[in-house]
C-alpha cells in the first residue's frame, strides 16, 4: 500500500546530494510525525503504523550513516 508520506521517504533515500539531504531528510521526518499523530487518534493503521516504523528507522540510518550525525546507538560513552 502507498502512503502519502512514502514520497518524502523516497525523495531522501535515494538523494546522493549531501546538501540536499538534510533539508529532505527533515521534510520526510515533517510527514511522518504528523501522520503518526493522526494514526495516534485512531484504533486503526496497524500496518502504517509499522510502515512509519520502519521509515524512522531509514531515516536514522540516513542521518548517522550519511551525514555521520552521532548515534546514540553507536556504544558511545553516556554521560
Amino acid at each position: 500500500m502507498d502512503y502519502a508520506w512514502q514520497g518524502s521517504l523516497g525523495a531522501a533515500l535515494v538523494e546522493t546530494d549531501l546538501e540536499k539531504l538534510p533539508a529532505l531528510v527533515a521534510t520526510a521526518e515533517k510527514a511522518i510525525v504528523s501522520r503518526a499523530q493522526e494514526l495516534a487518534k485512531s484504533n486503526n493503521g496497524r500496518a502504517e503504523t509499522d510502515a512509519l516504523q520502519a521509515a524512522i528507522h531509514q531515516l536514522l540510518v540516513i542521518k548517522t550513516e550519511h551525514l555521520k550525525w552521532p548515534s546514540i546507538f553507536s556504544g558511545g560513552t553516556r554521560g
